[in-house]
């Protein structure tokens, strides 16, 4: 199963157990709950391009490296945080990166 798959699959599940159940069991409402984290744990794995940033201040510290003002960086587009070319995935959020043909 591809991750659009499972995407999708999850968000089918959600529709069939709102449409069906006109009142919401308490099992039916955790089914809801785990399909949720399944779509947003899949969510993670569709790669994003990453927020390009430039620099105005004197210097932006990004783990033990200090960048200078002008100095293009990068932001997850999900959590707002900095971002290195060096990983593909998000250190903060585990969101999949999309560096381009790199």
């Amino acid at each position: 199963m591809t991750t659009i798959e499972a995407l999708h699959w999850c968000e089918d599940f959600q529709i069939n157990i709102i449409t069906k159940t006109k009142k919401l069991a308490e099992r039916h409402r955790f089914a809801l709950d785990a399909t949720s984290v399944a779509k947003a744990a899949i969510m993670c794995r569709i790669p994003v391009e990453p927020a390009q940033y430039r620099v105005n201040c004197d210097f932006v510290q990004i783990g033990n490296t200090k960048w200078c003002k002008g100095t293009t960086v990068h932001k997850c587009p999900c959590c707002d945080n900095f971002v290195s070319r060096m990983h593909k995935f998000c250190y903060n959020c585990g969101q999949a990166m999309d560096w381009g043909n790199e």
